[in-house]
């Protein structure tokens, strides 16, 4: 996996944490059990996440102040990681 590839299933898992189901089966079941359970739960959370991602970038494309204010975020965050620690201003 790449780092992206990474940071995108991280955030599949999260949402996974976060519904009950999911919770429920693995504190009822061994891990072979519980991983048998989450082909459809995964499925459903990336379906998802492409609709969300959609979303995401039709709004950044067609808003040029959340596009402003994204780009923004975005070149603070990568100056301050990959500058080590230069100042941004």
């Amino acid at each position: 996996f790449t780092e992206a590839d990474k940071l995108f299933f991280d955030q599949i898992e999260a949402e996974a944490e976060a519904q009950e189901q999911v919770v429920a089966a693995a504190q009822a079941n061994p891990f072979n059990d519980f991983a048998k359970s989450l082909p459809k739960i995964v499925e459903a959370l990336m379906i998802k996440r492409l609709d969300d991602n959609s979303s995401i970038v039709s709004r950044y494309m067609d808003d040029p102040a959340f596009q402003e204010l994204a780009l923004n975020v975005m070149a603070k965050n990568l100056h301050e990681r990959l500058a080590g620690g230069r100042p941004s201003g």
